[in-house]
């Protein structure tokens, strides 16, 4: 859609506030994702210490894709479990949002002790734990479009087994 400015100053602007937007949305996925993308950093750097650059990056890729697709299929297992009555879902509860959550909480709120007021701190790293939590929703039956197959798959191996 291309939108017809008066100047040339507000046509910059616009363009310079879609950027922010971008960058914003990239940390914020970053943020999310940065468990899967550290654990898949530290498989790929002990599996293959030999490969760098772009083929690293592709290798952390994947290596988190798959590590994001286990982590749905816990999921699907422990919604099975929960829904069962059986109290193995607590556990893996525990893992998931451990895992998931907790980490990139501690990470901000050791990073940032002593910066800030006690209560600021802790008050960014519980707002961190809650977003996070709230993305993942491993309280909620549903995963999202690339982790739907390993959620079903999680629910299949869950009630052939338990």
């Amino acid at each position: 859609m291309w939108t017809e400015y008066i100047n040339e100053s507000q046509s910059l602007l616009n363009r310079n506030m879609r950027g922010f937007g971008i960058a914003i949305l990239i940390l914020f996925y970053g943020v999310i994702f940065s468990p899967l993308l550290f654990t898949g950093y530290m498989i790929g750097y002990k599996l293959f210490p030999q490969i760098k650059g772009s083929e690293q990056v592709l290798i952390i890729f994947l290596i988190a894709l798959v590590l994001y697709c286990f982590l749905f299929m816990l999921k699907g297992v422990l919604l099975f479990c929960k829904g069962k009555g059986n109290l193995f879902w607590i556990p893996l509860f525990l893992i998931c949002t451990g895992f998931t959550s907790l980490a990139p909480a501690i990470v901000l709120f050791r990073s940032i002790h002593g910066s800030q007021h006690p209560v600021i701190d802790a008050g960014l790293s519980l707002l961190l734990f809650c977003v996070v939590y709230l993305h993942y929703q491993f309280h909620a039956d549903g995963a999202p479009r690339y982790g739907r197959p390993a959620y079903h798959l999680g629910i299949v191996i869950a009630s052939k087994f338990i």
